[in-house]
């Protein structure tokens, strides 16, 4: 695969299918969600081939800013949801000029704007209820 921007985090996630995803994320707050099952089946068929065709993937974009286009982007997916014990289709995206986005099956959930440049995400079980939080880390030491 090859990709217009810098890469700013991978991770991976499930589509509503069950299948898996390989979310990239790129600058601006966009993400590209990469079929990986269907990439898979189509590279053992062409395996014997000596040419190769590209694999549709999906460019999603969240932010519509034209101040911030080049702002770093990361991602984390698979978030776990309380009562759950495996992991949604759940994916977080977080910008560097501050902006926190929730998505399930690619639809914005809900988005928070914090007054920080945040350059890393992760998540884990703060409150320890069996639920993922998400955790973003600013420049400035806000997290």
């Amino acid at each position: 695969w090859s990709f217009d921007g810098q890469v700013g985090s991978l991770s991976v996630t499930r589509a509503a299918d069950d299948n898996p995803l390989l979310v990239v994320s790129q600058p601006g707050g966009q993400y590209v969600m990469l079929d990986c099952e269907h990439w898979l089946s189509r590279h053992k068929a062409e395996s014997a081939s000596a040419e190769s065709q590209r694999v549709p993937s999906s460019v999603y974009s969240l932010v519509q800013s034209k101040h911030h286009p080049e702002a770093p982007t990361e991602v984390v997916g698979s978030l776990r949801c309380a009562g759950s014990s495996v992991p949604s289709n759940l994916v977080a995206l977080a910008t560097l000029n501050g902006r926190i986005t929730l998505l399930k099956n690619n639809e914005v959930q809900w988005q928070l704007h914090v007054g920080h440049q945040l350059f890393s995400l992760t998540k884990m079980d703060v409150t320890g209820d069996g639920a993922d939080e998400v955790v973003a880390c600013g420049w400035d030491g806000f997290t």
